[in-house]
């Protein structure tokens, strides 16, 4: 197989939380329909790059089997070699091209293309489609990430511009220079009136802060196309696919728009695409994720009310009380990731939000919700669409395999521990939601919890570590380490 660009210059490593079969299910079952099992599915993750994303699902659910695809050969030795030092059974790492795979080959219950469709020509996009129609199985769900049309044209514009002049340049660290300098200067020099003067700001920040070889493959990618969800829609419609709606609960709930917002929504957003793309122009969205099922052979309709009482809810979020002298009709603020925000002076909601950050990591259902918060399941019901709407929620179709209380001697997965030999930074947690472990002596901690381990144990093997002798009753340090690393959810059950 030719060499290709991500040979030369591998994509960044990472796990995608969004790409979760357990929060795509939920969503699945709350738009109405019955989606495959998550714990047991048979997943592909088409374009993974190294595999981290694919070997993280195959982590976090033993009894499933997760299959990594991608075109460069270097990139999945990595992934090979670290499926084989973590010992992951159910999983594997291959070399494949969407033109040469098999139609008639195995098929999946949910297959996942992230960050890869705005990324190739239309006819390799075309062509995953194809094969997606051919190896979905009956009821199963397909997950594709792409920029929308909303703002993604402006990125296009980026895209061009930076490629047409950095295409002289053959040293991909000159390229980066050139193509921060030319951000940086349109960004502080945009006339203040400009219409995307935001947007070029924020894309700016972005791509100088951000790791050179996401640089390469994004904004200097050879391509990228936007393209609105009408669209995208009648390329699946082309493969004998159909838009089933978006991959996260904000598609099903509009909680967090205005009365008027909403009420056109209810009156236009009939059809899936031009539901997204209008919530895309509500939320100021570029980039999106579409869920994607066989037009023969889609999930199964569920009957009955919402299916809140199913779900398992978590929320990991920063509070601050809002100082009345900025003049905000808000008391308290929440804000997740860095990005979903929710402010509000409602006691309920408060309550609510407060009974999930006190039990995080752990997760509750709608019933522990209402008795850690004092209220009922039916303000919990009325109260959860407007959280999950706002992001600041997140719900899970099963329960996490992760340690309920800080054990005494903790787990973490074989795959942590690799990661953390490899010197790797970024490590996913139970709920692929990424920590940053960046100091040696961190990450050698990590690879010695495999269960057999007391905060005592831990202590001489540290001290041993840096050639001193152990001091009987620091096993306290120990203990805090223990803490802090179930707090950041990383101790399997």
């Amino acid at each position: 197989m030719e060499p290709t660009p991500y040979d030369e210059i591998p994509y960044p490593s990472s796990a995608h939380v969004r790409t979760d079969p357990s929060k795509l299910a939920a969503v699945i079952k709350t738009m109405g329909y019955e989606p495959p099992p998550p714990l047991t599915a048979k997943i592909l993750d088409l374009g993974c790059g190294d595999g981290l994303n694919a070997l993280t699902l195959a982590s976090i659910m033993p009894e499933s089997f997760v299959v990594g695809v991608d075109l460069s050969s270097v990139q999945v030795a990595k992934g090979e070699a670290l499926r084989k030092a973590a010992g992951i059974e159910n999983a594997r790492i291959e070399v494949g091209d969407v033109f040469t795979m098999p139609l008639d080959g195995e098929t999946y219950d949910y297959i996942l293309i992230h960050g890869v469709y705005s990324w190739v020509p239309q006819v390799v996009a075309l062509q995953m489609l194809k094969l997606v129609a051919a190896r979905l199985k009956p009821g199963g769900i397909c997950y594709v990430s792409y920029d929308g049309h909303t703002l993604g044209p402006f990125k296009t514009a980026l895209n061009r511009l930076l490629r047409r002049a950095t295409d002289a340049y053959d040293d991909p660290q000159q390229k980066l220079a050139i193509a921060r300098h030319i951000l940086a200067t349109i960004s502080d020099n945009e006339a203040p009136d400009s219409m995307t003067k935001q947007f070029t700001a924020f894309e700016a920040k972005v791509y100088i802060e951000a790791a050179d070889n996401f640089v390469i493959h994004d904004i200097l990618a050879e391509y990228h196309r936007s393209l609105p969800a009408l669209e995208f829609e009648a390329e699946c419609n082309t493969a004998g696919l159909t838009m089933l709606g978006e991959g996260g609960m904000n598609f099903v709930f509009d909680h967090d728009l205005t009365e008027d917002a909403r009420a056109l929504l209810s009156k236009l957003g009939s059809t899936a695409s031009l539901r997204a793309e209008m919530l895309d122009h509500f939320r100021g969205r570029m980039f999106r994720a579409t869920l994607v099922v066989r037009q023969d052979a889609p999930p199964k309709v569920r009957e009955g009310e919402l299916p809140l009482d199913e779900f398992w809810y978590s929320c990991a979020s920063i509070k601050r009380i809002i100082d009345p002298e900025e003049g905000l009709p808000f008391s308290t603020e929440y804000t997740a990731r860095g990005e979903a925000r929710l402010r509000t002076d409602d006691a309920s909601t408060v309550a609510i939000i407060e009974a999930l950050r006190a039990a995080w990591p752990r997760e509750l259902n709608v019933h522990e919700i209402a008795e850690a918060s004092g209220t009922t399941r039916e303000v919990v019901h009325t109260t959860m669409p407007y959280l999950l709407a706002c992001e600041l929620v997140s719900a899970y179709a099963t329960p996490q395999q992760a340690a309920q209380a800080v054990p005494e001697k903790p787990v973490v997965s074989s795959l942590v521990r690799a990661l953390a030999a490899r010197g790797d930074e970024a490590i996913p947690s139970q709920r692929i939601v990424t920590a940053r472990i960046t100091d040696d002596a961190s990450r050698y901690f990590l690879t010695q919890l495999d269960g057999t381990k007391s905060a005592e144990d831990m202590m001489k093997l540290m001290a041993e570590k840096v050639g001193e002798p152990y001091v009987p009753g620091q096993d306290e340090r120990a203990r805090g380490a223990f803490q802090h690393l179930w707090s950041l959810n990383l101790f399997a059950a």
